[in-house]
């Protein structure tokens, strides 16, 4: 029960209150670290396989393929006697303190992100612990972009290559800076527009085209030269682990989009009425660059956690333009909101894999939101 009282305290505090939220927020972020820190071994997807790896650590066994920083802290941990579990907990206690600061830094309403972020893409994110720990750093690092200064650029390209050192994926954010001074170069409409067709006429071709086991082993060979052959067989096997990837591309494209879309209208109205409204770039330029790398759930549904991030930047601008537009005393932020809601709900769908009950991933859900009991 205490999940959903936390979700509809922060959702009355979105909706009711003018303010921040900054105090519920972190009871939200707090309570979220405690489910996903002590999530159990038995009912949450992954954690066998970090067992496992930690456990090659404390027997001094070689065939740890994790990264460097990850793997660093795990060593740390097991020379203070940490069991894995305790590690765990310790790990994604400091991943959630790091995100918290990156919200306050983002949004201006982080309570709206709070209440989101309990919907979608919690479950998720406590799951995938590394790429959870990964992108919560991108996200920190993204709070320096407020400007693009060559030494906010070293700040935020700095807090990746630590985010890398957990997951190697997050290797494709030091983009970032480039997208930006690209959307504040051409605006924010133009640049969204030009996303969403380069996105368009990318997935097509892979579709007309058909040949995404070419890609997969291109990618493949690409891994196994740049982090060794333990790698590069890890991603051809995910790769063939992958099922209704099209479908779940065409709804994630659609709902995307529309998303998009809509924020960006939005918000190019609200920052043409408020000059001294600065535009969160940063933000959008995340959201753009997820919605980019949508065609690679054409290779894989396993690879959904780079849109996943990209969302969260749209759920960071969401707090800021629902702030703005309550303070209007009008009925135009609860429309706004509901129109969000939908899109999240969408995305919870279809990510957390609703889509087909009888996967595993659905059905760890009420266990790590301890709904429900394994005895």
């Amino acid at each position: 029960m205490g999940y959903f009282i936390i979700l509809i305290m922060s959702w009355l505090d979105s909706l009711i209150s003018k303010g921040k939220g900054i105090i519920l927020t972190l009871i939200a972020f707090a309570w979220m670290a405690y489910l996903g820190g002590a999530a159990s071994p038995n009912t949450t997807l992954d954690y066998a396989g970090y067992q496992y790896y930690y456990d090659l650590l404390v027997k001094e066994l070689p065939g740890n393929r994790l990264e460097w920083l990850y793997t660093s802290l795990s060593e740390i941990a097991i020379s203070h006697n940490f069991e894995y579990a305790e590690f765990r907990l310790w790990l994604i206690c400091v991943t959630f303190i790091i995100l918290f600061i990156a919200v306050l830094r983002l949004t201006e309403k982080p309570i709206v992100f709070a209440a989101l972020f309990l919907i979608f893409p919690f479950f998720n994110e406590v799951t995938q612990v590394r790429s959870f720990v990964a992108y919560s750093l991108v996200l920190f690092g993204l709070s320096f972009l407020k400007k693009l200064t060559i030494m906010n650029i070293i700040i935020f390209e700095f807090i990746v290559w630590l985010g890398i050192g957990f997951h190697s994926s997050a290797a494709i954010f030091v983009l970032i800076p480039v997208i930006q001074f690209f959307v504040q170069k051409v605006g924010i409409k133009k640049a969204s527009h030009s996303a969403t067709v380069f996105t368009i006429i990318f997935s097509l071709v892979l579709l007309v085209t058909s040949r995404v086991s070419v890609i997969v082993n291109l990618i493949a060979s690409m891994l196994e030269i740049i982090a060794g052959s333990s790698v590069s067989i890890t991603f051809i096997n995910l790769m063939n682990h992958s099922s209704n990837r099209k479908t779940f591309f065409l709804i994630a494209l659609l709902s995307y989009a529309v998303f998009q879309w809509y924020l960006s209208n939005i918000g190019n109205e609200l920052f043409d009425n408020d000059k001294q409204v600065q535009v969160p770039y940063a933000q959008y330029s995340l959201l753009i660059m997820g919605e980019m790398l949508l065609p690679l759930l054409l290779l894989s549904d396993q690879l959904q956690r780079f849109q996943r991030i990209g969302i969260e930047g749209g759920l960071l601008i969401v707090g800021t333009l629902f702030l703005r537009e309550k303070r209007n005393k009008d009925n135009t932020a609860y429309i706004f909101i509901i129109k969000v809601l939908i899109f999240v709900f969408i995305s919870m769908y279809i990510y957390y894999g609703l889509t087909d009950l009888n996967t595993d991933f659905p059905n760890s859900i009420p266990y790590i939101a301890h709904l429900v009991s394994e005895s």
